[in-house]
């Protein structure tokens, strides 16, 4: 067998012979096969109600196949309830030691009986070992059916990763996105920002949010410098945040980001327009020019469009 040194470990290939015709079925994982290790990390989804009758519907509603994620947001006293119940990567010995003791004796996929809790009652559910990768083949359905045109089965199969992962960050922007083009913007906002509240670091989920604020000026000029500030290399956020400054009024921080922008890519066709443009309203018909003739010699349907010459 070939081997290899990796760091201090001399790693080899193992074939294992496999005998299809001897009918040997694999055993049935059952509870005498767990790891009698109690673990330290789990993913988590947790559901709380105020009564033990809830508890029981809600209980009675998930042995029946239902989704933890719909029958959390629908029934859980749970500041999770909106992600349904999603808690994600948790510390056991952080927990409270009732639900840790609980969450301990889960496997992966299983959902517990009903703890009582003071005067919560809660069920909790470990998440699969590969609910992320489960989600992420649903959202490449969705890709797929994006594709085809289909934007019914392409936000059915987002939503379907989203039941999976709640906190699913390209599927909350595709999700934006394709309801947003319905012209549906309020929706659009809030689903991002849902996502600019989860993951705040992320400059293009803090970009597109941005985009969704059409009809609320102020806010979308600050959610654009936002994004710049956390990404800086985001193009297209300098042009929209110049735009929308130049629509407010304010055409030299318009030009002044503009400027910003060809700092980060001069080669940018649509920046050099905009700042010609803009350095025109201005007054300045040298600048105007040299930045226009830029742009079309970057860009040749700029001065198609416009119908100018670029010289």
């Amino acid at each position: 067998m070939p081997s290899i040194q990796v760091n201090e470990f001399n790693v080899a290939d193992h074939w294992i012979a496999v005998h299809p015709e001897r009918g040997v079925k694999a055993r049935k994982i059952d509870a005498n096969l767990g790891s009698l290790v109690a673990p330290k990390r789990e993913y988590l989804e947790i559901l709380a109600t105020d009564n033990r009758g809830k508890a029981e519907a809600a209980r009675q509603r998930l042995s029946a196949g239902e989704p933890f994620y719909d029958v959390a947001r629908e029934t859980s006293i749970d500041p999770t309830s909106s992600a349904g119940g999603y808690i994600g990567d948790v510390q056991v010995s952080d927990m409270d030691p009732i639900l840790a003791n609980a969450a301990a004796r889960l496997w992966y996929g299983e959902t517990s009986g009903i703890i009582e809790q003071g005067s919560r009652y809660i069920i909790l559910h470990r998440l699969p070992r590969d609910f992320i990768w489960q989600a992420n083949q649903l959202f490449l359905e969705a890709v797929r059916f994006q594709t085809l045109a289909d934007r019914k089965a392409a936000t059915v199969k987002a939503q379907a990763a989203l039941k999976v992962y709640p906190y699913f960050l390209r599927a909350h922007v595709f999700m934006a996105t394709q309801i947003g083009e319905t012209g549906d913007a309020g929706r659009a906002a809030y689903i991002l920002a849902f996502a600019t509240q989860s993951y705040p670091s992320d400059g293009f989920a803090q970009y597109r949010y941005a985009l969704a604020l059409g009809n609320q000026p102020v806010s979308q000029i600050q959610a654009f410098r936002r994004a710049i500030e956390l990404e800086p290399d985001i193009v297209a956020a300098y042009e929209s945040l110049g735009a929308a400054l130049a629509s407010s009024g304010d055409m030299p921080a318009a030009i002044q980001v503009f400027r910003q922008g060809l700092a980060t890519d001069p080669l940018s066709s649509i920046l050099n327009y905009r700042l010609s443009v803009a350095l025109r309203q201005q007054g300045d018909e040298a600048g105007a020019k040299q930045f226009l003739s830029l742009a079309a010699k970057l860009n040749s349907e700029i001065a198609t469009w416009l119908g100018v010459s670029a010289q």
